[in-house]
């Protein structure tokens, strides 16, 4: 029955291009009373209706899994801090303390996308929960372990059929939560800074391509049928992309296009832990009033100034992207590549001193660049979210992208 679930989703995976969204690790921390996945069904039903197939989510495997001893539980407290927010303010993941439950919200989230036609890809930033079992997985085969166990029990429970595609890892090689990968790196990395050794270099890239080799070839040989590839945001030397059946190449003309200061002010807020004392207030009550977003108005000055006056070179720099990652997947004999994290900026917020023209406008050029270089999947946004209130309401906006997406021939 597996193996016939399996080959079902590789006959209808890639006919035709999906439009995709990513919903990371919203759709489980945000999964309470008053939040905004608290209904699966409504938000759900939503994105279908603004004219989405497909949602990419961080399935956390390493909670799915069980822990390296055979044990496992089934809730846990999410604190936000991990990754991009601090305590109540989140554009992904939660802002807040809350008790998440991954299995059984998993089962149910999987349920609602069948419901709805809504395919799911898994994919993973290994991000830490209460119990950090992301500095558990210590090698390679620990990585495939914990994926080939969350796959089991996505079959055993009867979802195999709705799995898109499976991506090992977000934007390998991930951030600082893949404790192991990150700390071998870390040390080779410094170590040829150091001194630019040719025996290091090939250190690192053995490293590198083992994880991915062992992840992807052990996975498609586990679960025939299910795609199963990588994500990436910068292409990462060393590594044979061969094994890859897709790959998801994440791209943001303004955060090549903009200005230094103005990138690293869109990005301020999510490495910031604290608020900041303003220096024209004496009292320290009043602290914690300094607007650390007030940059954001300026930025947004920039942004759209670039947008009306400069469209011509945000084109011309979406057409040789585009044309790079296509030509990029092919060398490796990859003819399934896509966007779901795109085009426009990659840190952006639903705040009053923001404007999502240039998202809106951006994401509307390139479906239909990217639809002429094949890409069998397109996001328009890293914002379609209902954690994006404003966003999410212009459904004309989203079935007018969703229909330039879908329209075009997928490969």
């Amino acid at each position: 029955m597996k193996r016939k679930q399996a080959e079902s989703i590789k006959v209808n995976n890639w006919e035709n291009p999906e439009a995709i969204t990513m919903w990371d690790a919203s759709w489980l921390t945000r999964h309470y009373p008053g939040g905004e996945y608290e209904d699966y069904d409504r938000i759900v039903a939503e994105l279908k209706e603004r004219g989405y197939t497909a949602v990419r989510i961080d399935v956390f495997p390493h909670y799915i899994a069980n822990r390296n001893d055979g044990t496992n539980a089934e809730a846990f407290h999410y604190y936000p801090g991990y990754g991009f927010n601090i305590f109540g303010i989140a554009p992904w993941g939660g802002p807040w303390t809350t008790i998440v439950r991954p299995r059984a919200q998993l089962l149910e989230f999987l349920a609602v996308c069948r419901k709805h036609g809504i395919k799911v890809a898994l994919s993973t930033w290994v991000k830490p929960l209460e119990e950090k079992r992301n500095c558990a997985i210590r090698n390679a085969d620990d990585f495939l372990r914990i994926w080939n166990e969350t796959m089991k029990f996505i079959a055993d429970n009867g979802f195999l059929d709705i799995i898109y595609y499976l991506d090992i890892l977000n934007e390998y090689p991930c951030y600082p939560c893949f404790e192991w990968l990150h700390l071998q790196r870390r040390q080779l990395t410094e170590a040829i800074a150091a001194d630019d050794c040719e025996t290091t270099r090939k250190k690192l890239a053995e490293l590198d391509d083992n994880l991915v080799q062992t992840a992807v070839r052990g996975l498609k040989k586990n679960w025939p049928g299910v795609p199963v590839g990588i994500s990436l945001h910068r292409i990462v030397d060393g590594i044979d992309y061969s094994c890859c059946d897709f790959i998801d190449y994440h791209s943001w003309a303004f955060m090549s296009l903009l200005d230094l200061n103005d990138r690293e002010q869109l990005s301020r807020q999510r490495h910031t832990r604290s608020y900041e004392p303003s220096p024209e207030l004496s009292s320290p009550a009043y602290d914690h009033l300094h607007p650390i977003d007030a940059v954001l108005e300026e930025v947004n000055g920039h942004v759209l100034q670039y947008w009306h006056t400069r469209r011509d070179e945000i084109i011309g720099w979406l057409e040789a992207e585009v044309a790079k990652v296509e030509a990029f997947c092919r060398q490796f004999g990859v003819v399934r590549y896509g966007s779901t994290e795109g085009w426009a900026n990659a840190f952006w917020y639903d705040h009053p001193l923001l404007s999502w023209e240039s998202v809106k406008g951006v994401s509307l050029l390139a479906a239909e660049i990217a639809g002429r270089h094949g890409y069998s999947f397109n996001c328009s946004s890293n914002f379609c979210s209902p954690q994006f209130p404003t966003l999410w309401r212009d459904v004309e906006y989203h079935r007018k992208v969703t229909a330039a997406i879908l329209g075009r021939q997928g490969r």
